[in-house]
């Protein structure tokens, strides 16, 4: 029974792309709202602890109570807008387009690149075994 690789490589094709969508699709929204929170995180702290002291600063800067509102008050608005960004409804109107030319044309460029590379790879194999020769 003969191995059929064109079958393989299309199913392998069809999962890899099932998951670079469902990637796209869920998982990368859901990344970048983690990064902005921890980040917002790591901005809050500093807001509220100011500077601390250290070996080459010893000096630690302590900010005031209005200086610690108005950077927790900045840092928060800038969170809501970045993660408004990445909202499920923004996500998917705003970058419709962009989505689906990374879900469905990248996918189908690199399709073509590869069944040309290994076919063509294939066939000047079977053209060098054969000594240079035409059929």
């Amino acid at each position: 029974m003969p191995l059929n690789l064109r079958s393989g490589f299309n199913r392998i094709f069809v999962v890899a792309w099932a998951g670079w969508a469902a990637y796209c699709l869920i998982v990368f929204p859901l990344q970048k709202r983690r990064e902005i929170a921890t980040k917002s995180e790591e901005e809050i702290k500093w807001c509220l602890s100011g500077d601390p002291a250290t070996q080459d600063n010893p000096h630690p800067y302590i900010p005031t109570y209005e200086e610690s509102k108005l950077c927790y008050d900045t840092s928060l608005e800038m969170r809501t807008a970045e993660l408004d960004a990445y909202s499920i409804r923004n996500y998917y109107l705003s970058g419709s387009l962009l989505l689906g030319v990374a879900i469905v044309l990248f996918p189908l460029i690199a399709y073509a690149m590869l069944v040309g590379l290994f076919w063509g790879s294939r066939r000047t194999f079977i053209w060098i075994r054969r000594g240079f020769t035409a059929k």
